[in-house]
């Protein structure tokens, strides 16, 4: 009997441990700002760092227009293990949508967390003439 109880504790342990890195509930992440210039980047904070399990893949942020499928993936940014923070390079502006993937033993790869993102027109440099001069 003790030792189904060490068992029973071992794998609760194991599943709790699991489920925490990506698994049922997602990762809590902020973005320092919804709207950024198209070529900056959106900079992603978690509050608790995801981290992929042994055997499961990778963890990682993905900036898609709004509207894009669930098998849709753009530029990855992997997530380092431990990592707080992570920027992602954003393209033309638009609307978008940013995802954190993670692969998943029974199916390629899961959105567990996303969040909009405006892109607005990247800022005119101070030292050329303006759109309407040519």
């Amino acid at each position: 009997m003790k030792l189904v109880h060490a068992w029973l504790s071992t794998a609760c342990l194991a599943l709790g441990a699991f489920a925490a890195a990506c698994g049922t509930n997602a990762p809590r992440m902020t973005i320092a700002s919804s709207q950024v210039r198209a070529g900056e980047s959106v900079v992603v904070r978690f509050d608790a760092p995801p981290v992929a399990p042994r055997s499961r893949g990778d963890v990682w942020l993905s900036l898609v227009p709004v509207g894009s499928s669930e098998e849709f993936v753009g530029e990855r940014v992997v997530i380092d293990e431990g990592a707080g923070e992570a920027t992602v390079p954003a393209g033309e502006e638009g609307t978008y949508e940013l995802r954190l993937v993670d692969e998943s033993p029974r199916r390629l790869s899961r959105v567990v967390s996303r969040m909009r993102v405006e892109v607005e027109r990247a800022a005119a440099a101070h030292n050329e003439p303006p759109a309407w001069y040519w």
